[in-house]
C-alpha cells in the first residue's frame, strides 16, 4: 500500500494540484479519497524525492543589484527601489513610497539642515509615515515653490510645511505666493516683495531638498492645471514629460519653452542643481517619463522608486 501512495505518478500529480491548481490539502484528499495527513505526508515526501523544488528567492538582494545599476547608469549617490506587487494602486504605491522617503529623509537629515520640500500626495504620504520620536536640533523647512490653488488642500505645499515642522519640532517658512501667476510681469512684481523676496533668497542655503516628478502630460491633465488646455497641448506638442516643482520638462530634463514655464513661481533649476541632496521620491508608468528627465538633467542625486519603474530606468 505505502509503495502505491508513495509512487512518483501520484506524488507528482498531488504536488501538482497543491502547487499549480492551488487546492487545499483537505480537497485534494475528498477528490482522491485519501484522508488529508496522507496528502500532506506525500507532499513531504515529494519534497524530500526531489519531485518538489523549493527556490527561495532574496529580493532585498535583487533589489541591491537594481540600487547599484541605477547608480552607475544615472551617477546617483544612493538608490532605494521598494518591492511592490504588479498593477498596484497610485495610492499605495504613494504609501509604501512615502514610507520609504521618510525613514530616508531621518538617515540624512544633520541639526541646523535647511529642508526644502515639493507638494503632492506622495510628499503627504512621507509626512504622515514620520514618526516624531527622533528630534533633530535647528532642522528649518522651506517651500521649494508657490502654492496650488486647485486639487485637495492637504497636498498643497505650504500646508506639507506646516505638517511636517510639527512632526520634526521645527521652525518653517511658507511662501505667500501662488505656483502659477497670469503672467511674467505679474510673477516678477511678486518676486520683488520683501517677504517673498526674504523666503526665495533661502532656497540657494538649502540643504536637502525632496520632492515627487508630476504625472506624464500623456496620461492626463494635474488638477491644478484643468483650466489651462491650451498650456497642455503645447506640453505635448513640445514633448513635456511632466513636471519637477512645476517646471514642465522633456525628455532630456530642459525645460520646455511654454509659457506656463514662465510664469512659475518656483525653485529656478539652476539653483535647484546646486543643492548638495536632491531626493526624487516617485513611481509608477504616469511619472516614468518625468522621472527619467530627471535623471538626464542630473536634478536629482538620490531616487526613491519602485521595482517596475527601475526595470524600465534600465532597459530605457
Amino acid at each position: 500500500m505505502d509503495n502505491k501512495i508513495y509512487s512518483i505518478p501520484l506524488m507528482t500529480k498531488i504536488s501538482e494540484m497543491y502547487y499549480y491548481e492551488k487546492l487545499p490539502q483537505n480537497e485534494i484528499a475528498k477528490k482522491l479519497k485519501i484522508s488529508t495527513s496522507t496528502v500532506s505526508r506525500i507532499l513531504s515526501k515529494a519534497l524530500n524525492e526531489g519531485i518538489i523544488k523549493v527556490e527561495i528567492i532574496d529580493i532585498q538582494e535583487k533589489h541591491k543589484l537594481l540600487e547599484q545599476k541605477l547608480k552607475k547608469r544615472y551617477q546617483l549617490l544612493d538608490v532605494v527601489v521598494i518591492n511592490t506587487i504588479e498593477n498596484i494602486k497610485s495610492i499605495e504605491l504613494k504609501k509604501s513610497l512615502g514610507k520609504s522617503a521618510g525613514e530616508k529623509i531621518f538617515d540624512l537629515l544633520k541639526p541646523g539642515q535647511l529642508l526644502g520640500i515639493g507638494p503632492g500626495e506622495t510628499m503627504l504620504e512621507m509626512i504622515n509615515s514620520i514618526n516624531s520620536q527622533k528630534i533633530i536640533g535647528g532642522i528649518r523647512v522651506i517651500p521649494l515653490m508657490g502654492a496650488w490653488s486647485r486639487g485637495p488642500v492637504e497636498n498643497e505645499v505650504n500646508k506639507l510645511v506646516h505638517l511636517i515642522s510639527s512632526k520634526l519640532f521645527c521652525d518653517y517658512f511658507i511662501l505667500p505666493a501662488p505656483a502659477y501667476v497670469s503672467s511674467e510681469e505679474i510673477k516678477n512684481i511678486l518676486l520683488d516683495e520683501p517677504y517673498i523676496k526674504e523666503i526665495t533668497s533661502l532656497w540657494e542655503s538649502v540643504d536637502i531638498a525632496i520632492f515627487s516628478t508630476g504625472i506624464d502630460t500623456y496620461f492626463g491633465v494635474p488638477v491644478q492645471l484643468v483650466n489651462e488646455k491650451e498650456v497642455i497641448k503645447k506640453a505635448r506638442e513640445e514633448n513635456g514629460v511632466g513636471d519637477i516643482l512645476g517646471h514642465i520638462i522633456d525628455e532630456n530634463g530642459e525645460e520646455i519653452k511654454i509659457e506656463l514655464n514662465k510664469r512659475l513661481i518656483s525653485i529656478p533649476f539652476k539653483v535647484l542643481k546646486n543643492i548638495p541632496l536632491k531626493i526624487c521620491v516617485s513611481g509608477g508608468p504616469a511619472k516614468f517619463r518625468s522621472i527619467r528627465g530627471a535623471l538626464n538633467s542630473q536634478l536629482i542625486n538620490i531616487l526613491i522608486t519602485d521595482k517596475q519603474t527601475a526595470d524600465l530606468l534600465l532597459t530605457e
